[in-house]
């Protein structure tokens, strides 16, 4: 039976949250009402959508399936009808997929979508990155409201910025470090550390974009690091994807609840490591131009 997201695992505000879930698919449907169940849920369908974000109608969060269709309504063409036809950049898009497909999650995410889960899903993996994604959208949609910035200046921040990126990957396998590093190289400025230990020396001293952090390593694991940058306050200009085993539920979560933004499941697939790269790349971009026109403001004062 599934397992319900309940507000025990949600903050008060979040659970709260209207959620609409777009799917024509009864059963499946119900599946993810269940899953989702900690939150404010509406099931809608896929053609009704335009009709109510022309009323003026939003939610916190839309769950989309990628085997949604009604007639050419596919999940990647809702994506592109939320994101580009109707032009909505305030709220979050989930996607849902039945099958394990490598080029349809990269796909989703460079079209516009903000994370990918595989069925079944893990209520407690489903919640923190939803109140996460929540979170995230408020302090941007609360800046855009306020003047602080517009969405235009934070797309052109965004293409402004991210070819100067410098990323910082820790992996002890030299394996897993040559897939990140042939998948990311052309891209970004890397540097590889084979322990903890050496990546925390060099990200007091420089300033990375983000770290994709190994979990299980010796001496010093990927927990262990994440606690010691949040001791030093380093991780609140530093995000950090760690990775870690498809199976292993607890391990995300955890990692997630204790502060890194993303993961990547071995073993490494190079599309989808430039995908889940390039979607926390922007946020983190996104949310750095708006603390400094926030810190502008204030000097000004």
């Amino acid at each position: 039976m599934t397992e319900a997201v309940t507000t025990e695992t949600t903050e008060a505000t979040e659970a709260s949250s209207l959620v609409w879930i777009v799917n024509n698919n009864q059963q499946t449907a119900d599946e993810y009402v269940a899953v989702f169940g900690g939150f404010k849920v509406e099931l809608i369908e896929s053609n009704s959508i335009g009709g109510r974000f022309e009323k003026g109608e939003e939610p916190k969060l839309i769950v989309v399936s990628t085997r949604e269709s009604a007639g050419d309504r596919s999940g990647f063409f809702l994506i592109k009808q939320i994101r580009k036809v109707f032009e909505v950049r305030s709220v979050p898009i989930l996607m849902i997929s039945a099958d394990t497909d490598a080029h349809e999650e990269a796909e989703s995410l460079n079209r516009g979508a903000d994370e990918y889960f595989y069925e079944p899903l893990s209520p407690a993996l489903v919640s923190v990155k939803a109140v996460g994604l929540m979170r995230y959208y408020n302090e941007l949609n609360t800046a855009v409201d306020k003047g602080v910035v517009t969405w235009k200046s934070l797309s052109e921040g965004v293409d402004k910025n991210m070819p100067l990126c410098s990323l910082a990957l820790v992996d002890d396998e030299i394996k897993h470090r040559e897939i990140l590093e042939y998948a990311l190289e052309h891209r970004y400025k890397i540097t590889s550390f084979v322990s903890g230990i050496d990546a925390l020396v060099a990200i007091r001293d420089d300033k990375f974009s983000l770290v994709i952090l190994d979990i299980k390593m010796p001496n010093m694991d990927g927990y262990e690091v994440i606690d010691i940058m949040h001791g030093e306050h380093l991780i609140e200009n530093t995000p950090v994807i760690f990775g870690t085993g498809k199976t292993r539920i607890k391990q995300i979560v955890k990692g997630l609840q204790m502060g890194a933004v993303d993961y990547l499941q071995k073993p490494y697939v190079a599309d989808i490591v430039r995908a889940r790269i390039n979607v926390q790349l922007t946020r983190a971009i996104k949310l750095r131009l708006i603390r400094e026109a926030l810190a502008l403001e204030v000097e000004a004062v």
